[in-house]
């Protein structure tokens, strides 16, 4: 939020992306406060991950891919292996969004949460490194 309004009003910039992604960050935070209700936090995640699954996929045909603009500074890439990149991502939110909702399912309260903070954090960099090998991969042919 600070962030936001930091480059609303300082730096000038009306990026609206962001400031919507602020607006429903605000919101379900502040749902959470209000209900206090632990299925409604454990399909937060679900969903939010869900939706973002769903972005990257519906984004992978485009013009401007979402890993491309994220990753474009760092390595130069075919514009294919940026939509597979992209694809992959996607699946990999539905992924996790389908595991989150079976551990908490499917276990207590605790478990649910030692995976929420532990287990997403390292499947991300399990899912980084695993990225990683499969672009020197692309890079050998």
């Amino acid at each position: 939020i600070l962030n936001t309004t930091y480059v609303f009003y300082f730096i000038k910039k009306n990026d609206i992306k962001k400031l919507y992604i602020t607006i429903i960050i605000l919101i379900l935070a502040i749902l959470t406060i209000i209900l206090q209700n632990e299925i409604f936090i454990k399909w937060k995640l679900t969903i939010t991950y869900t939706i973002i699954g769903i972005i990257f996929i519906k984004n992978s045909h485009k013009k401007n891919l979402i890993t491309q603009k994220i990753g474009k500074n760092l390595i130069k890439l075919p514009k294919k292996i940026w939509m597979h990149l992209n694809y992959i991502w996607g699946i990999y939110f539905f992924f996790i969004a389908i595991t989150n909702i079976y551990i908490s399912y499917k276990f207590n309260i605790k478990i649910w949460i030692y995976f929420k903070i532990f287990g997403i954090t390292m499947s991300i960099i399990v899912f980084l490194i695993i990225q990683i090998f499969y672009i020197k991969y692309i890079y050998k042919k």
